[in-house]
């Protein structure tokens, strides 16, 4: 964990959820190496971005946002739960600050009855899947998105 960084639960601090949208999380949706750019409203983030407030975290560093990790739940299994967005200012990067927000949302999953987590990691985006491989995910699935125009 870099010095001077606090990692607070979402649900004791719900005054940083938009602010971690406008602060961060848009920075962060420009930067993922996606075939076309992610675009999510403020109303679609208010909506379904958080459903496990106490299982997201939140890096401040004063009163800086600098890092976020959130769990969404699984609609289909209550056991397990989807690690939405890990997300780090770029000029906190490479400091392991991503895997300590991976490593306490593991660690909230374990000790709240949660028996699987999953993750969505974009080709290209190889310090964020070499996080998720050192912690012990692992590639069961590969999407590959093909688009064409239609005669």
């Amino acid at each position: 964990m870099p010095e001077g960084v606090e990692l607070v639960p979402l649900a004791e601090r719900p005054d940083l959820f938009r602010r971690t949208y406008d602060e961060l999380a848009l920075r962060a949706f420009e930067d993922m190496p996606t075939p076309v750019p992610i675009s999510i409203t403020p109303e679609i983030w208010e909506r379904d971005w958080v459903s496990l407030p106490e299982g997201s975290f939140v890096a401040l560093a004063g009163d800086e946002i600098v890092g976020c990790a959130r769990l969404i739940r699984d609609g289909d299994r209550p056991d397990r739960a989807e690690n939405s967005l890990t997300a780090v200012r770029r000029d906190w990067r490479g400091r392991g600050l991503a895997r300590a927000l991976k490593e306490i949302v593991i660690a909230w999953a374990s000790a709240n009855g949660l028996h699987e987590l999953y993750t969505w990691t974009q080709t290209g985006n190889d310090n964020m899947r070499a996080v998720n491989e050192r912690l012990g995910y692992v590639t069961r699935n590969v999407s590959i998105h093909v688009r064409a125009p239609l005669p």
